[in-house]
């Protein structure tokens, strides 16, 4: 018995940080205290009052059979104190599942870690909300966080800064995003799966503001994920590629990046965009039957018109924030006639373009702001919004 106490302990010694035991002792304070005990009542009959008062504030790393009394006294369970010294571990696996989106896995660690009050178990909480998009609840993890910063090691702070990144990204904060992980980026080169999650972040922020570097970063992405053979991941950053050489006009090299496009999803899509951009749309529908979402609802705006509406209102609202979606775009579309485009256009989507710049539905308005002012243009202040966008967007 007391052999496989020095074990269990020799074992715990070896993986764990004096984190961990700063956490185990802050747990056993706040439960003490939510449970109206002293310091008295919980260390008779197990050690001093001053030895469990340095237990608590992580001066003294008590033993297993030590920690097991006062736990009992507590009504904490064994198994949930030694989830404490794992939580570590727990989060590093947590961002691993979710470069791999296993949501089954973090909603289980969030169950977990239900009730405990340390930065650990609020960034896997952090983790889980934003897999799931409960982006308000993730908010509030945030400003939680911040406050709390300076009793994380480098590597927890850099998996903060990732997901708080993340979050900022779903709120249109490309440059912010930026900012944040280029500064990030040179101390994540230990950690592999941080340092991917990092690069497809920014491979999105570019997209989305339609910089250049977006093919630079993309041809280093690919190599690195097909170096380590996540096939599918490379074929999803060849797609961001495409959509980027699209937006862009660099037709042939899009052609060219298709030929390497292994899933069928992701082929079609960019088949029926370069269609749609040469007005060549083949008449047998059924061959664009497997597209991307977006690509799906512009597919539905074309073809069946009259059923737009209900489509769109029936889409699961959790895919605008994927990186090829435009919610504006989709909004917009919804509008009956070209009085209401107007209005939309001058009131609520330059206004936004002028914060978020985003090239990719910049230009697109710009084209509806041509058709439009061609049948409008007796409209001064459209002319006016015409002529704002154009200036700022494209000198």
């Amino acid at each position: 018995m007391k052999n496989s106490i020095f074990i269990d302990e020799f074992s715990r010694r070896m993986k764990n940080d004096d984190n961990a035991y700063r956490m185990v002792g802050a747990e056993l304070r706040r439960l003490r205290i939510n449970q109206s005990q002293t310091l008295s009542t919980i260390s008779s009959n197990i050690c001093s009052v001053s030895y469990l008062c340095k237990i608590e504030t992580a001066k003294m790393k008590p033993n297993r059979a030590m920690l097991t009394e006062i736990c009992k006294k507590l009504d904490l369970s064994v198994p949930k104190i030694d989830l404490l010294f794992n939580l570590k571990n727990l989060l590093m696996d947590c961002v691993e599942k979710f470069y791999r989106n296993n949501i089954t896995f973090l909603s289980r660690a969030y169950e977990e870690c239900k009730g405990f009050e340390n930065y650990r178990s609020k960034l896997i909480q952090l983790i889980f909300y934003i897999a799931t998009f409960r982006l308000d609840e993730a908010s509030l993890i945030v400003n939680d966080l911040f406050k709390i910063t300076s009793v994380m090691s480098s590597e927890e702070l850099i998996i903060f800064m990732v997901f708080h990144s993340i979050l900022s990204f779903y709120e249109e904060k490309y440059h912010e995003v930026l900012d944040n992980l280029t500064m990030t980026r040179p101390y994540s080169e230990t950690g592999e799966t941080i340092k991917k999650i990092i690069y497809l972040i920014c491979l999105q922020c570019y997209l989305k503001l339609n910089n250049p570097r977006a093919l630079i970063l993309s041809e280093q992405l690919i190599k690195e994920l097909l170096d380590s053979t996540e096939f599918e991941m490379a074929d999803y950053v060849r797609y961001l590629s495409c959509i980027f050489m699209m937006n862009n006009s660099m037709i042939n090299d899009a052609r060219q990046q298709m030929k390497n496009l292994q899933k069928k999803v992701y082929l079609r899509t960019i088949e029926f965009y370069l269609d749609l951009k040469e007005n060549n749309l083949k008449a047998k529908t059924h061959y664009y039957t497997e597209l991307r979402p977006f690509a799906r609802l512009i597919f539905i705006y074309v073809f069946d018109k009259i059923n737009y509406n209900k489509y769109f209102e029936s889409l699961d609202k959790r895919r605008f924030y994927d990186c090829d979606f435009s919610p504006s775009i989709a909004q917009y579309l919804t509008l009956k006639d070209e009085i209401e485009c107007y209005n939309e256009i001058s009131d609520v989507i330059i206004p936004n373009l002028a914060i978020t710049n985003n090239a990719i539905e910049a230009q697109f308005f710009l084209i509806e702001l041509s058709r439009i002012c061609s049948n409008l243009g007796k409209y001064k202040n459209f002319n006016r919004a015409f002529e704002r966008l154009t200036k700022n967007k494209f000198r």
